[in-house]
């Protein structure tokens, strides 16, 4: 089943933004398995789910140099624990 926000493009534009500003930030999507992370996130995303990444997580760190916590639309679908990372 296809998520209306697909239909509508929203979520379309949202993992197009998402991938934009990741591989900007990054050299490499395979250090620290940046890559594998943003399918999981492109995932919970589609979905309409969350993933939940430790505070420390250098994936986390890309995002937060990316967009602004809490108030941009992608932390919506993530969940930081408390817990060590890597």
């Amino acid at each position: 089943m296809i998520p209306q926000s697909v239909k509508d493009g929203e979520t379309l534009e949202l993992l197009t933004e998402l991938y934009d500003a990741v591989t900007e930030a990054v050299e490499s999507l395979e250090v620290d398995n940046i890559g594998a992370c943003l399918a999981w996130l492109t995932h919970a995303i589609l979905t309409e789910r969350d993933c939940e990444w430790p505070e420390d997580h250098p994936f986390v760190r890309v995002l937060r140099k990316c967009f602004d916590e809490p108030d941009d639309r992608v932390w919506k679908f993530i969940t930081i624990s408390q817990e060590g990372s890597s």
